[in-house]
């Protein structure tokens, strides 16, 4: 019962029902250093992929279908595309796929999820370079079945022979050359990029051999559900900030806990359905696999979705407040120095909120941060 001592211990608020609206789900630090297709070629059509990583994220967006049935509920994606000549109009597709089953780690090259477009990009008379962000919401949400497994957004990129005087990219944040982001990079960091190249793949390349890798950006690729969100930041020493702080990009994955830069830790939670919301964020050591997860509704009768954290839950919150009028709560819970005689390792959190309204307590996805 310790969760639902936990929450009536130490949260008190009555929040208000609102109608349903999506929240944003980004990885990215919320920052951008320059555009980019990867590895992409210009002469060639192909998918830039962003993963959105179980071994950091699961259940990412669990929440109630309306029928009283728990989903893992994607609504769409939201992206920043640049056209280097504006003049010209592009047409692009998008979409969700999966990890492949033949390269467990790297995106499915053959199977979609989800597939949205052709959309053409707005007409412009700028000979130059424009960009925008597109907010695509699916006519029928994608429902994960899998939360505990990778997913990743995409974006089909045309082929464009005049790349880099014209043509489509992405715009991203990375830790390499000019950085915006800055995890440890004494970390082992995993590709949070893939690239398909669709066109290799047409021309007879085994699809596996037309998948290219990176693990020095994100891309602005987000993903939007109805369900609340948790994210883990990196409090930074403002002598090593490069992109806004708490930096809850590559920087909240692999903090620097390690002597000169000890970074601190904490924590956001949005969900604009649930304004002037309670909540608690748990935690535990280790990463997500809990498996059965446990449903809430063992704890509060009605309640959606479930608990991924691993035995034993840590006794103590990590983070307790309540949300604002927008939806949003933050909690720079060890603020920097954080220091520690050495890096934790992986840990996981999650997020549960006391939904008086509807006499529930609504779950966040989990997430986690691996401190090398």
């Amino acid at each position: 019962m310790r969760l639902s001592t936990s929450l009536l211990a130490s949260l008190g608020i009555v929040g208000a029902a609102v109608a349903q609206t999506n929240n944003e789900f980004p990885l990215n630090s919320d920052a951008t250093n320059f555009t980019s297709r990867s590895a992409l070629a210009g002469t060639s059509e192909g998918e830039v992929c962003q993963v959105f990583p179980a071994e950091f994220f699961n259940a990412i967006g669990q929440t109630d279908d309306g029928a009283g049935n728990t989903v893992n509920r994607i609504a769409g994606m939201r992206y920043t595309l640049q056209d280097q000549s504006g003049i010209t109009q592009e047409f692009y597709e998008g979409g969700l796929k999966g990890d492949d089953p033949l390269a467990p780690g790297n995106v499915d090259p053959t199977n979609d999820l989800v597939r949205f477009g052709p959309f053409g990009t707005p007409a412009s008379s700028a000979t130059g370079a424009v960009a925008w962000i597109f907010t695509v919401t699916l006519g029928t949400p994608y429902d994960n079945p899998t939360p505990q497994a990778d997913i990743w957004g995409f974006i089909d990129l045309p082929a464009n022979a005049a790349w880099t005087a014209d043509g489509v990219s992405i715009h991203m944040c990375g830790w390499g050359n000019s950085p915006v982001d800055n995890p440890n990079l004494n970390a082992t960091i995993r590709n949070f990029v893939n690239i398909v190249d669709q066109t290799a793949i047409l021309n007879g390349t085994n699809p596996q051999a037309a998948v290219s890798v990176d693990n020095t950006k994100m891309h602005r690729i987000w993903l939007t559900t109805p369900a609340a969100t948790l994210k883990v930041g990196a409090d930074i020493d403002v002598n090593a900030q490069v992109c806004p702080n708490p930096n809850y990009g590559a920087a909240g994955l692999y903090p620097d806990q390690n002597a000169g830069r000890n970074d601190g830790v904490a924590f956001r939670v949005v969900d604009a359905n649930l304004p002037s919301t309670a909540f608690t964020v748990l935690g535990t050591f280790g990463p997500s696999t809990a498996n059965p997860p446990i449903p809430v509704s063992g704890f509060v009768p009605g309640s959606p979705g479930s608990i991924y954290l691993n035995l034993p839950w840590l006794s103590d919150s990590f983070a307790t407040g309540a949300t604002d009028a927008t939806g949003f709560f933050e909690q720079i819970t060890f603020p920097f120095p954080f220091v520690l005689s050495a890096p934790v390792g992986v840990m996981t959190f999650q997020g549960f909120g006391l939904d008086f309204a509807q006499g529930r307590v609504v779950p966040t996805n989990t997430a986690s941060f691996d401190a090398q």
